[in-house]
């Protein structure tokens, strides 16, 4: 999955679809600094379960053959090993969706110094007020913008606290 723009809903689609599929996506944050050792770690460390998807979320990537190494052998082999570590994705019945979320850069450069990006099903988004999907968790970052967009309008942003509670009744008018 991804945008030209940063905010086009990347995340929220991918956690969408995989409600749809009745799978709970499970985060997994590739960013600069993670060599192809580190990579197998860290998911090695991730314990996804069989009722989760693989949201593996690229945000930079500091070595991008190292990431794109990554990439070719979980998705290709559902494995991944060093001379220390080696991890798979979990043996089920049903197969494991795997979400790739890819950051927005300048001329998409983080997205074509991964090739095996381009081998995959892509889902490109652009900007539509009609795609608009606005999280409903109190702490997400539309929520939280949208309180403070309430309290700049009200004048009342140097005056309030912006409080993040589920229960209305509760919160200040």
């Amino acid at each position: 999955v991804s945008s030209d723009l940063s905010g086009q809903g990347k995340t929220e689609w991918i956690k969408e679809n995989s409600y749809n599929k009745k799978r709970l996506p499970h985060s997994f944050l590739i960013s600069d600094g993670m060599e192809f050792s580190r990579l197998v770690r860290q998911f090695k460390e991730c314990k996804l379960l069989p009722m989760e998807s693989l949201h593996i979320n690229i945000v930079s990537a500091g070595c991008p053959e190292d990431v794109n190494m990554f990439l070719f052998e979980l998705l290709t082999l559902g494995i991944v090993s060093t001379n220390v570590d080696i991890a798979c994705l979990p043996p089920s019945e049903i197969p494991t969706h795997i979400y790739i979320e890819i950051a927005s850069t300048t001329e998409q450069r983080l997205l074509n110094s991964l090739p095996m990006a381009g081998y995959l099903l892509s889902n490109h988004l652009t900007w539509d007020i009609k795609n608009l999907r606005a999280s409903q968790e109190i702490n997400s970052p539309i929520q939280i913008v949208c309180d403070y967009l309430n309290l700049l309008d009200r004048n009342d942003i140097d005056t309030k606290e912006i409080l993040f509670q589920t229960d209305k009744a509760t919160k200040e008018p």
